[in-house]
């Protein structure tokens, strides 16, 4: 179920973005989310961050006897910063709309302990996964290109730009679809090349 997890997580993260560019497009986010549409990019965001969460663990599981403590750190970082983000993405499904009705110059402004608030938790999350993917590097279980995408992901998320996590969704489908066929996750030898 991890595997399935991770891939469908890219899966909701691409449909955010699609729904994010028809629903937000170029206006305002509190024009945007006022409308009952706007649940649809907010909450497939937010589907796709939980579905990340189990397929972590799912990865963490798969390579936990070659991770060692690098491994174990990494996996407890990537954890909290994607419950962090997960709460954060929360905040877009249910508080975002209702403040979009009641103050829409604060949901347009993104300032002060909100914005601290969101920067914290991506950074704890980008960071938390470029450790994860290092360790994962070192463990050889999983191909060495989608690792690597997974930790250029990790780097991007960090940086505030839209749909940030989607190229680290992306690259974690990658690692779930090995999960889930077997092929390229080993015992740490052959993979290595792939």
């Amino acid at each position: 179920m991890g595997g399935v997890s991770a891939v469908l997580s890219a899966l909701f993260g691409v449909l955010s973005l699609f729904f994010y560019l028809i629903v937000v497009g170029g206006d305002r986010l509190s024009e945007a989310a006022t409308s009952a549409t706007f649940f649809l990019p907010s909450g497939a965001q937010l589907l796709a961050m939980l579905l990340l969460a189990v397929g972590l663990v799912a990865l963490y599981v798969c390579q936990a006897e070659a991770f060692g403590a690098l491994g174990l750190v990494g996996f407890f970082l990537a954890l909290v910063g994607t419950v962090m983000v997960a709460g954060a993405l929360w905040s877009q499904v249910f508080v975002v709309p209702r403040l979009a009705e009641a103050a829409p110059e604060v949901v347009n402004s993104g300032t002060g302990s909100v914005l601290a608030g969101f920067l914290l938790s991506f950074l704890l999350f980008g960071v938390g996964w470029v450790v994860f993917g290092a360790a994962t590097l070192r463990a050889r279980v999983f191909p060495r290109w989608a690792v690597v995408l997974l930790i250029v992901g990790a780097v991007l998320a960090i940086l505030p730009l839209p749909s940030r996590a989607i190229v680290l969704q992306v690259a974690a489908a990658c690692l779930g679809y090995t999960l889930l066929t077997g092929r390229g996750a080993t015992d740490g030898r052959s993979s290595w090349a792939n």
